[in-house]
């Protein structure tokens, strides 16, 4: 590898350089975004699933009265309780559940017998296409071990050979017996599928931004590296006695241009000397000497320019002509060694500056990504807490719209009970007209009586009279005795019946005395029956038109809670771009100082080296730990089991 990178010009190195350096980011933003993006996706996941318990809680609440439940602070359900869990015949609960939430949820019952949790109503399917009603949690799995520790499950577990990210909340009876096991899940191949489709849209805009760098970095690259090569093939030019050749780059204003310009004045110096060495070498043959010692003292100056600029294009930035004493550099050239000493000290403590700046960007960046960490952290929490109350408040309004149902059901029939009520006064107090116009009848016939009664005594006593009479006239008033008897016995029994029917009407006025008081009492009793509907009538309707205020206010705080948790979604998601953005930039500037590494500077290397080696990576570190904590908190240990 040295070897072949040996073989490398410089515009080659630091274009290699740079894409490695692109690559390497787009392979750590891409990893970085799909395990953010996991951890997002399960975070979403097991809220959806707490908020679909939540529902189910609420919908067994409302079919069945002996069904409790509460809720913590996370959003699990705590403390249920179900006093007897009964057969499901209708599977109507659990798949309008999974309608509203998209998940699969399951009412597991306790099975003594058998020492197991047994599915009484699913919407999980078999493989068959069946449901999976019937089937059992398995004693064996730490599912089973969990809830019998009385412990809310979280993680991933395989069912029917599916892999599922599952919650499973203990249920127990009236007495605090475990007797079954509400759950929810969401199968992992939904979330891969997500995931990888969001790792498809990454790959290519990552594919497309590293080829557009790609061509980016060989352009700038060959840009401006190419007139160093430039002026080195110049200087071989020069240095091979070509003192014609054209200069390039002396119109640059940096570090090359100073090199160009300061080659242009030596090619100047060389062509001067060469030709005075011509005008004086036919006249002086003494002089040879001297012009071999100044060709000499030339090539010297030729041959330090060349290998200091040949280390200056390999990356050596503390490439310097020396001046050692034992061999010092020629003295009239002197000040091209300076010049170039001076392009080199320049160019050095350039590159020196732009690592302090690529160091404070670092650090910064490590500022931004932490904070952005911590942003987007919170606004994860808001979110989830947010849309927590969204639903909590939307199941308030449903039950404040149904409660306003019910309380208008409530006041028509108290109406209806009220016309009842008035109907049923009139009545009784028709009855009270007639018991007491029945009195009046009875109190008539007894007076009726008492004449029937005072006629059978006269007409009796008339008859014995007539009988007196008639045995006083002898044989001619036999048949009138006869008579006489007759109608005596007659009158007898018509006083006898007369006193019977009187008894009967006694015994009969008496109880019409009391049905009639009874009556009256009920009259009285209907009338305050009657009263007090009044005053239920009223407070229903009282309580319909508070309920239906209740119903409309709530409905405006559900619509503006809606959209507040439609903002905070938003801004949660622009956390995380801003995120993903500061990392993104925290990488640059790590490569960046790792590439500025390669450069050796005047006086500096020892320094800068271990800078460059240990800032960018502590950098990194810290600034990564606000997403491990994030990470952490936030998702679940998924622990694969089988069952």
């Amino acid at each position: 590898m040295t070897r072949l990178l040996e073989r490398l010009s410089l515009t080659q190195k630091v274009s290699i350089a740079a894409l490695s350096m692109l690559g390497f980011l787009a392979v750590t933003i891409i990893v970085v975004t799909n395990h953010s993006k996991r951890e997002m996706l399960i975070t979403n996941a097991q809220e959806l699933q707490r908020m679909t318990l939540r529902i189910q809680a609420n919908d067994l609440a409302l079919a069945f009265d002996n069904f409790s439940y509460q809720i913590d602070a996370d959003g699990f359900l705590v403390n249920v309780r179900w006093t007897e869990i009964p057969d499901f015949e209708s599977h109507d609960l659990v798949d309008q559940v999974g309608v509203q939430s998209g998940q699969t949820n399951t009412i597991f019952r306790y099975d003594a017998a058998q020492g197991e949790f047994v599915r009484l109503t699913t919407n999980i399917v078999r493989p068959d296409g069946t449901r999976a009603v019937g089937t059992v949690l398995g004693a064996a799995g730490i599912v089973h071990q969990a809830i019998m520790r009385g412990e809310t499950y979280a993680g991933e577990a395989l069912i029917l050979g599916t892999n599922y990210l599952t919650i499973y909340v203990p249920v127990y009876d009236a007495g605090g017996a475990l007797n079954g096991v509400l759950y929810a899940g969401v199968q992992i191949d939904t979330i891969n599928a997500l995931l990888h489709a969001e790792l498809i849209n990454v790959l290519m805009l990552a594919a497309l931004a590293l080829a557009l760098a790609a061509l980016i970095v060989v352009f700038v690259t060959r840009s401006a590296l190419r007139p160093l090569g430039a002026v080195n093939a110049a200087m071989q030019a020069i240095a091979s006695g070509q003192h014609q050749t054209q200069v390039p780059a002396t119109g640059l204003r940096d570090e090359i241009g100073a090199i160009a310009r300061n080659l242009e004045s030596f090619r100047d110096q060389l062509a001067a000397a060469a030709r005075a060495r011509a005008a004086s070498e036919a006249q002086d043959q003494a002089r040879n000497a001297e012009q071999a010692k100044q060709m000499r003292v030339q090539q010297r100056v030729v041959d330090d320019m060349s290998r200091a600029l040949q280390q200056l294009s390999e990356g050596d930035l503390s490439a310097q002509i020396t001046n050692p004493t034992h061999d010092p550099f020629p003295t009239e050239y002197d000040a091209l060694r300076q010049a170039f000493n001076g392009v080199s000290d320049k160019f050095s403590e350039t590159m020196q500056s732009i690592t302090n700046v690529a160091e404070q960007v670092s650090n910064g960046s490590g500022e931004i990504t932490s904070a952005a960490s911590d942003l987007a952290s919170r606004a994860e929490t808001q979110a989830a807490t947010l849309e927590q109350s969204a639903a909590a408040l939307n199941e308030l309004t449903e039950s404040v719209r149904s409660s306003a149902g019910v309380a208008k059901n409530a006041a028509t029939a108290s109406q209806d009970n009220r016309t009842i009520a008035e109907e049923g006064r009139q009545i009784v107090a028709d009855a009270i007209a007639a018991m007491q116009q029945i009195e009046k009848s009875a109190d008539q016939i007894t007076r009726i009586i008492a004449v029937i009664d005072d006629i059978a005594f006269q007409t009796n006593l008339l008859a014995l009279n007539a009988g007196v009479e008639a045995a006083r006239t002898g044989e001619a008033g036999r048949g009138f005795a006869v008579v006489a008897s007759e109608v005596r016995g007659l009158a007898q029994r018509a006083s006898d019946s007369a006193r019977e029917i009187k008894s009967l009407i006694v015994e009969s006025s008496h109880h019409v005395e009391t049905g009639s008081s009874l009556v009256s009492r009920t009259g009285q009793s209907l009338e305050q029956i009657l009263q007090k509907a009044h005053e239920v009538s009223d407070q229903v309707n009282m309580i319909v038109v508070a309920a239906v205020d209740q119903a409309s206010a709530l409905g405006e705080i559900n619509s503006g809670v809606n959209q507040l948790d439609q903002v905070t979604q938003q801004n949660a998601a622009v956390a995380e771009e801003s995120n993903a953005a500061a990392m993104s930039l925290q990488h640059q500037a790590s490569e960046l100082m790792t590439e500025l590494e390669k450069f050796k500077l005047t006086g500096r290397s020892a320094t800068l080296g271990t800078n460059l080696r240990n800032a960018p990576r502590q950098q990194f570190e810290s600034s990564s730990i606000p997403m491990r904590k994030r990470a952490a908190g936030g998702g679940t240990n998924p622990r694969l089991m089988e069952f």
